[in-house]
């Protein structure tokens, strides 16, 4: 009867396979000197929204046609809103 403590081959004694060699990550990056800040590049989701606002996902999708709200940006399949936009509505907002 075989041994349990077999090992698969060309990996190491406890299954895992050897890391790749480390790269610089996303994070270590420095951003291109032509890129906008983080926060003109930042979007958030219908649900993000609602809870920004404390209101519900029908309600954020009625706002755009009714109270002058930022209307949301599409990306493919995906609809977002541009938090700048959001902040820029809110500015308003508090000046009337």
């Amino acid at each position: 009867m075989p041994s349990r403590t077999l090992r698969k081959r060309g990996r190491p004694p406890g299954g895992r396979k050897p890391l790749p060699a480390a790269g610089p990550t996303k994070a270590a990056r420095k951003p291109r000197a032509d890129s906008p800040p983080a926060q003109e590049r930042a979007f958030l989701s219908v649900d993000s929204v609602a809870l920004r606002y404390d209101a519900s996902v029908a309600t954020i999708w009625r706002w755009p046609k009714t109270r002058g709200f930022p209307e949301p940006r599409k990306f493919g399949r995906l609809t977002r809103w541009a938090l700048v936009d959001l902040e820029a509505f809110d500015q308003a907002m508090s000046n009337t």
